[in-house]
C-alpha cells in the first residue's frame, strides 16, 4: 500500500501518575517463560507526575514504542521506496494511489475519527481498575457498531466503483483506460473499509490496556506484505508502470489484491494479542450503562475532525488529477508524505502515544496538578522532536528525492519532490502539536475544542491547496506542501490556546525556552 496522507489518530500514551490499584495483577511475572511481548511492555507505576516509577515507566514505554516504531517506519519507508522503483510515478501509480485513498477516506469520515476518539478514553479508566468484563463489552459494542456501518458501505462502494473511478480520474491520464483502471482498483480496495474499523478498535483496546507492542508492530507486518506485492509486480510486469496499454490483468490484480491483504494483515495480526490480553468479544449493540452517551459525545468530536481532514486528503487527489493531467504529481506527493511522516513517527509518535492513556487516567481521577505537570513535560519533549524533525527534513530533502526518483525517469523529476519536502518541513511542528494536544483535550473531556482547532487547520489546508496548486502550476507538490504547512501551523497554535484555556496557567511551563532551543537546532541542522 503506497504511503497515504493520514491524520494523527487519537491513540495511547506515556505513563504519568497512576493510583497503585489501577492495574490488576497479570497472569505472568516478568520472568515467566510464557510471557508475551505485550505483557512485558504493560507498565504499572506508583503515583507521581513523571516522578519515581511513573517517570521510569514513561521512559520504558516511550523507548519501546520508539524502537518498534523505528522498525515499522523503516519498513514503511522501504515499502514506498520499492513502490517508486517498481510501480513508478506515472499513470499506473497515480491510478493506484487515487483509488487506494478512497477506502481509507470513507472509513475516516464515517467511523475513523469516532472510533479513534472514543476507544481509549472509554477504556483507559476501567482497564486500569481491572474491570475487564466492562471493557470487553465496550470493545465488543464498538466493533459491532463499526462493522454494522462499514460493511454496507463496502458493498455500496463496490457497486459504484466504476462511475466513482471516472469522477476521480477527471481529465487525467489516457481517456478510457485511466478512469477504468481507477474503478477496477476501487473494486478490490473497498473491502479495506471494514478492515480499517477492526484495526482501529483492536489497536485502541490494546493501547488503553498499556499493551503497546502489537499495535506498534502491526504496520511493520503490513509493510512486509506490501513490499512483497510490489516486488512481485516488478518481476511480473514492470514495463506497465509507464504504459497502461501493456498492463496485464494478472499485474493489476496482483497490486489490488496484495494491497487489500496488507490492510487485512494490519487488522488481523492484532487478534492474538487481544485474546492474550483477556478481552472476550461477543457481537452486541449495547454498551455498558452510561457509556453510550459518552461515546456519542466523543465520536461527534472525532468525526468533525476527520471529515475536515479528509476534505484536504480528497482535495489532494482531485486537485492533482484535475490540475496536473500530465501525471505524476499525486504519486510524488505521496513519496514526499512518506518521508515527512518518518521523523514524525519516529520522534513524535512514541511520546504522544505513550502519554495518552496516562493522561486519560489522570483526567478521570481529577488529579489536575499531575495532569498539568504531565502535559508540560510532554509538550516540551514533543516541541524538541518537532523542530528536530523539521531540521532533518530540510537537510535530507535533495538526497531523499534522488533516492526515490531516478535521474532519467519519465514524469516529474527529483527537484519536484525536493522542493515539496522543503515546503512540508515547517508544518511538522504543527502536526506534532496535533498529535499531543489533541489527545490532551480528548483525555480531559474537551474533544470539541480539539475538533474545532484541528478542523480549522485542515480546512485551511484544503483552501490553500486549491489556490496554490493553480498559482504554482509548474510545482504542484510544492504548492501542496505549503498549503499543508499553513494549515498545520494554524491548528497547532489554536490547540495551544485551547489547552491553556482549559487546563490553566503553568501548563506550558518552560515551553518558550524549549521552542527557541529547538528552532536554533533546526536551523543549524537544516543548513548543515
Amino acid at each position: 500500500m503506497a504511503e497515504q496522507p493520514q491524520p494523527p489518530r487519537p491513540a495511547p500514551p506515556v505513563h504519568l501518575a497512576e493510583q497503585p490499584q489501577r492495574h490488576a495483577p497479570g497472569p505472568h511475572g516478568l520472568d515467566d517463560p510464557l510471557l508475551e511481548p505485550d505483557d512485558a511492555y504493560r507498565e504499572s507505576a506508583p503515583p507521581g507526575p513523571f516522578g519515581g516509577g511513573a517517570g521510569a515507566s514513561v521512559a520504558r514505554a516511550a523507548a519501546m514504542i520508539a524502537g518498534v516504531t523505528v522498525l515499522s517506519r523503516l519498513f514503511g519507508f522501504l515499502r514506498t521506496l520499492v513502490f517508486s522503483h517498481t510501480v513508478g510515478h506515472g499513470d499506473l501509480a497515480d491510478a493506484y494511489n487515487s483509488a487506494n485513498q478512497i477506502p481509507n477516506t470513507i472509513f475516516d469520515i464515517v467511523a475513523g475519527g469516532a472510533l479513534a476518539g472514543v476507544a481509549v478514553p472509554l477504556l483507559a479508566g476501567p482497564l486500569g481498575r481491572g474491570e475487564r468484563a466492562y471493557a470487553s463489552r465496550t470493545v465488543s459494542a464498538l466493533l459491532t457498531w463499526a462493522l454494522g456501518a462499514l460493511l454496507p458501505l463496502c458493498l455500496l462502494g463496490i457497486g459504484l466503483a466504476i462511475p466513482l473511478g471516472a469522477l476521480i480520474a477527471g481529465p487525467h491520464g489516457p481517456a478510457g483506460t485511466y478512469p477504468d483502471l481507477v474503478g477496477r482498483f476501487l473494486i478490490l480496495f473497498m473491502p479495506q473499509i471494514p478492515l480499517y474499523g477492526v484495526a482501529v478498535v483492536l489497536s485502541a483496546a490494546l493501547q488503553a490496556d498499556r499493551r503497546f507492542f502489537s499495535p506498534a508492530i502491526a504496520p511493520l507486518l503490513s509493510s512486509l506484505v506490501m513490499v512483497t506485492t510490489y516486488s512481485a509486480f516488478g518481476v511480473l510486469d514492470s514495463g506497465a508502470a509507464n504504459d497502461l496499454d501493456t498492463l496485464t490483468d494478472s499485474a493489476w490484480l496482483l497490486l489490488g489484491i496484495g494491497t487489500t491483504l496488507g490492510v487485512a494483515t494490519l487488522a488481523l495480526c492484532l487478534v492474538p494479542a487481544v485474546r492474550r490480553a483477556g478481552f472476550r468479544l461477543r457481537p452486541t449493540l449495547r454498551f455498558a450503562p452510561g457509556v453510550a452517551r459518552q461515546a456519542r459525545q466523543l465520536a461527534a468530536a472525532g468525526m468533525v475532525t476527520l471529515i475536515a481532514q479528509n476534505c484536504a486528503v480528497l482535495g489532494v487527489v482531485f486537485l492533482t488529477n484535475y490540475a496536473d493531467p500530465t501525471g505524476g504529481a499525486l504519486t510524488v506527493y505521496n513519496f514526499s508524505w512518506a518521508v515527512y511522516l518518518l521523523p514524525y513517527a519516529v520522534l513524535v509518535v512514541p511520546i504522544a502515544t505513550s502519554a495518552f492513556t496516562e493522561l486519560a487516567a489522570l483526567a478521570e481521577d481529577e488529579d489536575r496538578a499531575a495532569y498539568r505537570a504531565g502535559i508540560a513535560a510532554t509538550a516540551r519533549a514533543v516541541t524538541l522532536a518537532g523542530f528536530a524533525g523539521a531540521g532533518l527534513l530540510t537537510a535530507v530533502a535533495w538526497p531523499m528525492a534522488s533516492l526515490f526518483i531516478a535521474p532519467h525517469s519519465t514524469g516529474p523529476g527529483a527537484a519536484t519532490m525536493a522542493y515539496g519536502l522543503l515546503a512540508f518541513a515547517p508544518g511538522l511542528l504543527g502536526y506534532a502539536a496535533i498529535a499531543l494536544l489533541g489527545r490532551v483535550l480528548y483525555a480531559s473531556g474537551h474533544g470539541r475544542d480539539a475538533a474545532v482547532a484541528t478542523s480549522i487547520g485542515w480546512l485551511v489546508v484544503f483552501a490553500a491547496d486549491a489556490v496554490l496548486i493553480f498559482t504554482w502550476h509548474s510545482q504542484p507538490v510544492t504548492a501542496l506542501g505549503v498549503g499543508n504547512s499553513l494549515g498545520m501551523t494554524l491548528a497547532g497554535l489554536l490547540l495551544l490556546r485551547a489547552v491553556r484555556r482549559r487546563v490553566g496557567a503553568g501548563v506550558f511551563a518552560g515551553l518558550g525556552r524549549t521552542a527557541l532551543a529547538g528552532l536554533l537546532g533546526a536551523v543549524a541542522g537544516g543548513g548543515a
